[in-house]
Order: C-alpha cells, then sequence, then structure tokens
C-alpha cells in the first residue's frame, strides 16, 4: 500500500499516512510502496530509499527482550535473598 512518509534529515520518520493525504510544504516527504510482512523503520535521506526489517524479526527480538527480562529479574531475586 502507497504511503506518505515524512522523515527528517537524519531518516527518522515522523509521520506515514495512507489513503488521501495532503503533500507538506517545507517538509521532507516521500510516496513509498510499504510490502505487506515488513516495517518501515526509516528512509536514508540521501537517496530517499526505505530501509525496511521483517515484521517477524521484530516479533522475535520483542520476545528475546521479554526472555532477557525475565532472567535479569530471577538474578535480581537471588541476589537480595542472599
Amino acid at each position: 500500500m502507497r504511503a506518505l512518509v515524512i522523515y527528517d534529515s537524519t531518516g527518522k520518520i515522523y509521520y506515514i499516512g495512507y489513503g488521501d493525504t495532503v503533500v507538506p510544504k517545507g517538509l521532507q516527504y516521500c510516496f513509498i510502496d510499504i510490502p505487506e510482512g515488513k516495517q518501515l523503520i526509516s528512509i536514508n535521506p540521501t537517496n530517499q530509499q526505505p530501509i525496511f526489517v521483517d515484521v517477524g524479526s521484530i516479533d522475535n527480538l520483542n520476545q528475546q527482550v521479554k526472555s532477557l527480562n525475565e532472567v535479569v529479574d530471577n538474578l535480581l531475586v537471588m541476589a537480595l535473598s542472599d
């Protein structure tokens, strides 16, 4: 689906709009087709190329963070009980 993406000079995205959108004046923007199963994480500001990640990889990272948080919690409980 085609999306209007507004971003800054570092490539950080501030807005993604779908459907009828008003093109901003004075802001960096581009239109991007975002493939299914991908998440747009930034824009290369020099050539307006989108930078995507697989949605599945984000889910995997979130699961790893959750697992690591559980390990840290368990270590804190063990350290405090000594």
